[in-house]
């Protein structure tokens, strides 16, 4: 059989339906790729993949419900090292990507390229390469070879300010108009880029950085 034609096992897991079935549909116009299942959480795929007789490639959203990106990533690396691993999320973030590229995943798609890019990720990472949206891609060339250089997005400074103030996660959210899980999904990318254990490491490294 032609490498070209050859199945592709697909799993989805994403939490907004109609995205999925978006995708599903972006899906089946790849007559050798076969979704094997959609799943609306970490915890679901995680059992969809355990129980499947063959998965190929997970296509997984960042900010679903269930365990962190980190640990989701880990588990199923654990489960099948040779699995391709792409992340589709709306988070256009080179600082995540690099960070997440460097545990284990193999692609990292914005959704709003998705249905220009999602095919020729899947098809790149079962050939054993690594895909990065073109909108991020040289963002994170970037970061891979200036590691030592440290950048906040626009919205990461922003909240690190508002904690810099004495505020919590909620007040926070509520100041800025966005949901707390946010708040901590951005607190994190700072502790991260800034090797700050806590929010008040990440505020005082900031300063002395002059980031905030």
């Amino acid at each position: 059989m032609n490498e070209v034609c050859k199945k592709i096992h697909v799993v989805i897991a994403d939490d907004h339906p109609l995205f999925i079935k978006g995708v599903e549909s972006l899906l089946a116009t790849a007559g050798h790729i076969i979704l094997v299942d959609k799943v609306p959480d970490g915890d679901s795929l995680l059992r969809s993949v355990a129980s499947a007789s063959q998965v190929d490639v997970v296509v997984l959203d960042l900010s679903m419900p269930g365990p962190p990106s980190e640990e989701l990533i880990d588990a199923l690396l654990a489960h099948n090292a040779s699995m391709g691993l792409i992340a589709l999320t709306m988070h256009a973030n080179e600082h995540l990507a690099l960070r997440l590229l460097k545990r284990g995943l193999s692609g990292y798609v914005l959704k709003d390229a998705a249905f220009d890019d999602l095919l020729h990720a899947i098809e790149c990472v079962v050939s054993g390469d690594v895909f990065v949206s073109s909108g991020l891609v040289q963002e994170v060339k970037l970061l891979e070879n200036d590691a030592q250089t440290v950048y906040l997005t626009t919205q990461e400074g922003r909240v690190l300010k508002e904690v810099s103030q004495g505020l919590s996660n909620k007040e926070v959210a509520q100041r800025l108009d966005i949901s707390e899980r946010t708040v901590r999904f951005h607190l994190g990318n700072c502790c991260e880029k800034l090797g700050a254990q806590s929010r008040t490491e990440a505020v005082t490294v900031a300063r002395a950085r002059r980031l905030i």
